[in-house]
């Protein structure tokens, strides 16, 4: 019995809270209904749901949106509203509640999880008004616009395979590339702004480590030739996205083996709180407050997201000739060279490898050591390349440091006599 009414006390809940929300903005404009007609709609389209007959679908949908029409002429028709205009909300809001009484009897979480975004995007009119008017700029709407015409747009319809005679060029994996650059450097100037500099940079360099930290030492690379840059918070962000590599690392090799992840463990979280305890010293001496939109950056320049793209994939070419040209047999050095630029990628490689009894325990976690270090080198490169400044010095530094904390740990912990 209870799965039976199950989805019309979704409908009934739904229609009731939206139809509070809409009856609370009435006095602003003329509508047909109130409260018991968003109720009543939801109820009809769970009901039509229910009856499954397509004439009766039909009959019942032209009624509602025929309705919903008459309203809105109505309201549109009247002296007041004829000069300055009438919105559509409201109609809109009950043609989807319709909608949703009719999603309710096939997927009910879903209708659930839509009527909560409904409800949150009527109850916060005023929030979003003031925040697409006042708060958002039109360089930051240009910045997303490209980046979604990039990611729905020009990334699906790219050739998955690659498109030369070598297997090098694969024009998807340029288009993301150049996303995930674009993306970061849009969501640390969003971080920049929201967070101010001390944790908006924090921020940015972890959950760039996360996606893809080579993008980001290419991103804050850059950023540090601009004047006035904030050299410290730039650091922070540096060294957060190298814990946030590592322990990725850490979380990859503990999916596949605990055994492997016992000998590589130590090493790895030493660098690890090294890595975000010089960070978190490096963010005391920034600036805790917020930016204006004077002192901000470009929220997009994607001419040197170009250049960026075409720097990290000259090197990846490079990168990808040598390791065909040798073969797979070099497990090694083949780690090493994947290890500059798909470190992830490399180590889960060798974990599988491990985990399928093909290579040994400590082989394993040899190579995963080779992959990080060739990781760093990479970064050293990438800062020297792009930078060419104090702050690599600075960098190059710091993670010479890091490395050499981490081999000595290892040394001290399974080569001492």
């Amino acid at each position: 019995m209870f799965k039976t009414i199950y989805p019309f006390i979704i409908s009934l809940v739904i229609g009731l809270l939206i139809g509070i929300e809409r009856e609370r903005n009435i006095k602003k404009r003329s509508w047909v209904g109130g409260i018991r007609t968003f109720i009543l709609f939801a109820l009809l389209g769970t009901l039509v749901a229910k009856l499954d007959q397509i004439h009766i679908t039909v009959i019942a949908s032209i009624f509602v949106f025929a309705m919903l029409v008459l309203s809105y002429f109505r309201a549109s028709s009247r002296e007041e509203y004829a000069k300055k205009g009438v919105g559509i909300t409201t109609e809109l809001a009950a043609g989807i509640v319709y909608i949703l009484g009719y999603l309710t009897l096939s997927e009910p979480k879903l209708t659930i999880a839509l009527g909560i975004v409904v409800l949150a995007v009527l109850f916060e009119r005023e929030t979003l008004h003031k925040f697409s008017r006042e708060k958002l700029t039109g360089r930051e709407i240009k910045a997303a616009i490209i980046i979604l015409i990039i990611a729905l747009t020009i990334l699906p319809i790219l050739p998955a395979e690659p498109i030369d005679h070598y297997g090098l060029i694969n024009l998807q994996k340029i288009c993301m590339l150049i996303l995930v650059l674009a993306t970061m450097q849009f969501g640390g100037y969003v971080a920049l702004r929201a967070f101010g500099v001390r944790l908006g940079y924090l921020l940015m360099g972890f959950f760039g480590g996360i996606v893809s930290s080579t993008a980001l030492f290419a991103t804050v690379s850059r950023n540090s030739k601009v004047a006035n840059a904030d050299q410290s918070a730039l650091m922070a962000a540096s060294l957060a996205a190298i814990a946030a590599t590592l322990a990725e690392t850490l979380v990859i090799v503990a999916f596949v083996s605990l055994a492997l992840l016992k000998i590589v463990f130590i090493p790895i979280i030493i660098i690890i709180l090294a890595s975000a305890l010089i960070a978190l010293a490096f963010a005391r001496k920034t600036n805790s407050t917020s930016l204006s939109m004077a002192d901000l950056p470009n929220p997009l320049d994607f001419k040197s997201v170009l250049k960026l793209a075409v720097i990290i994939f000259l090197m990846y070419i490079v990168v990808a000739l040598a390791r065909q040209f040798l073969g797979v047999g070099a497990v090694g050095l083949i780690t090493f060279l994947g290890g500059l630029f798909e470190t992830h990628s490399i180590i889960l490689a060798n974990v599988v490898l491990f985990s399928g009894q093909k290579l040994s325990l400590q082989v394993t976690a040899d190579l995963i050591y080779i992959a990080l270090i060739s990781s760093f080198l990479s970064k050293y490169a990438l800062v020297w390349i792009v930078a060419r400044n104090r702050f690599a010095l600075n960098m190059s530094l710091l993670m010479f440091l890091l490395v050499a904390v981490g081999a000595g740990s290892y040394f001290l912990l399974y080569h001492w006599q």
